[in-house]
C-alpha cells in the first residue's frame, strides 16, 4: 500500500474558488406610504447568503437610491465568468409611460423615486427594466436575480409591453401608469444570458407580505435550507406548491388577510441552468486540490473516520455525514475526497472546536456532503496538521504542509444508482 508524500500535495494552477458577490436592495416605503417589512426579508436573505460564502452589500433606506445602485452595479462589471453575482430586490415597483406611448417601461421604485398626486414622476430616480438588463449584460459573472415583487415574472427581460412589475397601488390588477419624467434615461434592451431569475409572481399577480416577512422570500429560503440538492426546476415546483399553504398558515397565526394567490416563476438562460442544483449557488463551495500520491493506510492510528450511520454505500443524492475521531487534541483537520483521480476539498476544522467524547477523544462532524456522480468508489481522506495550512492565492504552500503533518486516515465509500 502506498503512503502519502505530503510534500507532493499540489493544487491546479487556476483559481479554484470562484468568488460570490451579492447586492441586496430593500425599499420599505415610498414617501412614507405603502410600508413593507423589507428589513425582515433582508435579514433572512443576508443570513442565507453569508452562510453560502457571498460577499454582501446592502442598500436600504436613503441608500436605496438610483445613484447608489448605479455605483454598486458598475463595481461588479469586472467580475470573471467563473464568479457569481446575485441581485436581490424586495420592495415596490410600478410602470411608467415609455419613450413610445404604447410601450410602458417597468421600473423598480427606489428611495429616490418621487411622484405627485397626478401620477407624474417628478425626478429621474427610478431603475427601469431596460437599465437593469443593461447592468446584468455588463456583468460577466454567472448571474442570479431574485425579485420579491408583484408582477415580477418578466422584469429581467426588459420587455416594453403592457406588463408591470410591482404596483404601488393596492388594488389587484391595477393598470395605473405613471407619466415619465423627461430626464429619465432610456437604455437599449438586452437579452438575458448566463442568468437564473427567480420572481415572486406572474405579471398579472400580486405577491404578498406578512408580519413575518414576504411570503415568497420565506418559502424560498426555507426550501433552499431543507432541499439544497434539488435542481432549480424542482425548486420552482416546490415553491409553487407551498405559497398558498404558507400564506394561509401565517394568516391563521396573525389574523392578517393573506390568500397566497400568486405563482412564483424561475427562468434560466440558457434553459439548461434549470438543471443546476440549488447547492451550486446557495452552499459554500470547496476548492479542488489534486494529490499526486495518496495514503492507503493509517500510520499512527490516532485518527479514524466513519459514516454516522455506519453505511459505506449510498444512492445518488443521499446526504452523507462523517464522524472523525482524533486522539490528537490540538491541531487542524482537513478532509478530502478522491473520485476517479479527481480530488475535492470537503471541509476544514480547528480541533479545539470539535466535541470531546469518550476516552477524551475529539469528535469532528462533517455534513453538507451528498453522494454524487460519477458512480462507483469514493475515498475520503482526513488529515491533521499542527498549524493551519498557509494558503497564498488559494494555493497551499507545499513546504508548510510537509512540516505540519501529524496524522491521516481514510474511508472507502460507494455511490450507486437509486
Amino acid at each position: 500500500m502506498k503512503k502519502l508524500l505530503l510534500s507532493l500535495l499540489i493544487l491546479s494552477s487556476t483559481t479554484l474558488w470562484a468568488e460570490k458577490y451579492a447586492l441586496m436592495v430593500g425599499v420599505n416605503n415610498v414617501k412614507g406610504k405603502f410600508p413593507l417589512n423589507v428589513n425582515i426579508d433582508l435579514e433572512m436573505m443576508k443570513t442565507l447568503l453569508k452562510k453560502a460564502g457571498f460577499k454582501i452589500q446592502t442598500l436600504e433606506g436613503e441608500k436605496a437610491s438610483l445613484s447608489e445602485i448605479r455605483k454598486k452595479f458598475k463595481s461588479f462589471y469586472g467580475l470573471k465568468k467563473s464568479d457569481t453575482f446575485l441581485f436581490y430586490y424586495t420592495g415596490h415597483g410600478a410602470r411608467m409611460r415609455g419613450v413610445s406611448k404604447n410601450e410602458p417601461d417597468n421600473f423598480f421604485v427606489l428611495q429616490s423615486t418621487d411622484f405627485d398626486k397626478n401620477l407624474t414622476i417628478v425626478n429621474s430616480g427610478a431603475l427601469t427594466d431596460k437599465e437593469y438588463s443593461m447592468h446584468l449584460h455588463n456583468i460577466n459573472a454567472q448571474k442570479v436575480s431574485i425579485i420579491d415583487a408583484c408582477h415580477s415574472a418578466t422584469i429581467y427581460k426588459s420587455l416594453s409591453k403592457s406588463k408591470f412589475v410591482k404596483s404601488i397601488l393596492s388594488q389587484k390588477g391595477s393598470e395605473t401608469i405613471f407619466d415619465r419624467a423627461n430626464n429619465i434615461e432610456n437604455f437599449k434592451s438586452f437579452k438575458p444570458n448566463n442568468l437564473i431569475n427567480l420572481s415572486a409572481a406572474k405579471d398579472d399577480q400580486q405577491a404578498e407580505i406578512s408580519p413575518k416577512g414576504s411570503i415568497f422570500t420565506l418559502v424560498l429560503i426555507d426550501l433552499i435550507k431543507k432541499n439544497p440538492n434539488i435542481t432549480f426546476k424542482t425548486l420552482e415546483k416546490k415553491i409553487i406548491g407551498l405559497i398558498k399553504p404558507t400564506a394561509l398558515h401565517i394568516a391563521k397565526q396573525t389574523g392578517k388577510n393573506l390568500k397566497g394567490e400568486f405563482t412564483p416563476e424561475i427562468y434560466t438562460a440558457p434553459a439548461s441552468l434549470k438543471n443546476l442544483r440549488v447547492k451550486d449557488i446557495f452552499v459554500k463551495q470547496r476548492s479542488k486540490p489534486y494529490l499526486s500520491r495518496v495514503p492507503r493506510e493509517n500510520s499512527k492510528h490516532k485518527l479514524s473516520i466513519k459514516t454516522s450511520d455506519g453505511k459505506k454505500s449510498y444512492p445518488l443524492n443521499k446526504p452523507i455525514k462523517l464522524y472523525i475521531f482524533s486522539e490528537v487534541k490540538e491541531g487542524y483537520l482537513y478532509v478530502f475526497e478522491e473520485k476517479r483521480d479527481s480530488f475535492t476539498f470537503l471541509d476544514q476544522q480547528d480541533l479545539e472546536d470539535c466535541e470531546v467524547v469518550e476516552k477524551k477523544r475529539k469528535l469532528c462532524r462533517v455534513d453538507n456532503i451528498w453522494a454524487s456522480k460519477p458512480f462507483g468508489k469514493s475515498v475520503i481522506y482526513a488529515l491533521i496538521t499542527k498549524q493551519p495550512l498557509k494558503i497564498e492565492g488559494k494555493h497551499i504552500i507545499k513546504e508548510h504542509l510537509k512540516i505540519n503533518k501529524i496524522d491521516w486516515a481514510l474511508l472507502e465509500l460507494n455511490v450507486r444508482k437509486n
